[in-house]
């Protein structure tokens, strides 16, 4: 036994561990009546130890489904995301932990999107010494989506200013629309009532090819 060990009592040790299970407890009384998602993971394996209830609200899959896994928790996490969100967590990487937050989108069954801000932390045990990962995480869908909203507009404004006309504004308008919503292939369309024929701009991302046309004569009410 080290010099270091020694000087730790065995009363001190008990009191040390019903202290760490009662703080434990406590996390999974906060995490039951949260609104955010309180997670914890092992430090050494793949393996997620805990997750609150509203884990399924917002992701809409029981965490059992993903066989308490980090590596299967992270494959809903949009594929434009996952790489950053791998790196985070340390999957693959080795890392001793994640630092800091970060943000990422997840897709649930249903084909929906949402926005999740998460902060992890390591969580030492009696002794000081590292030993779980916790984390927070929130679903910020709401605010993203204001925002989102808000520089599309931004974007548009700046384009009307820039082009003059139709066949140079329509591609540029489609490539906003594409690369804020994920989209790879954006179609604009216009109708000429003067010469009762509909002209499009094909637009595809991310090589951002584009294409125009003339479509065939409209019937007489329109499309």
């Amino acid at each position: 036994m080290s010099s270091e060990e020694k000087k730790i009592s065995p009363e001190y040790k008990e009191a040390a561990g019903s202290s760490l299970q009662n703080s434990e407890l406590l996390f999974r009384q906060f995490g039951e009546n949260s609104s955010d998602i309180l997670w914890m993971s092992s430090l050494t394996e793949d393996k997620v130890l805990y997750v609150s209830p509203h884990f399924e609200k917002i992701w809409g899959i029981s965490l059992a489904s993903l066989h308490y896994s980090r590596a299967e928790w992270l494959t809903t996490v949009y594929p434009e995301d996952r790489e950053k969100a791998e790196k985070y967590y340390g999957i693959n990487t080795h890392c001793v932990a994640p630092n800091g937050e970060i943000e990422y989108r997840i897709r649930r069954p249903d084909s929906s999107v949402r926005w999740i801000n998460d902060q992890a932390f390591i969580v030492n045990n009696e002794q000081g010494n590292p030993y779980r990962i916790g984390g927070i995480s929130r679903d910020i869908t709401s605010s993203k989506m204001s925002e989102l909203r808000r520089d599309i507009r931004h974007e548009i404004a700046l384009a009307f200013e820039k082009y003059n006309q139709l066949e140079e504004l329509a591609p540029k308008i489609s490539q906003i629309f594409c690369e804020w919503l994920g989209w790879k292939i954006g179609i604009f369309w216009s109708v000429d009532p003067n010469i009762n024929t509909a002209r499009f701009f094909f637009l595809m991302v991310p090589r951002r090819q584009v294409f125009g046309g003339l479509c065939k004569k409209l019937p007489p009410y329109g499309i």
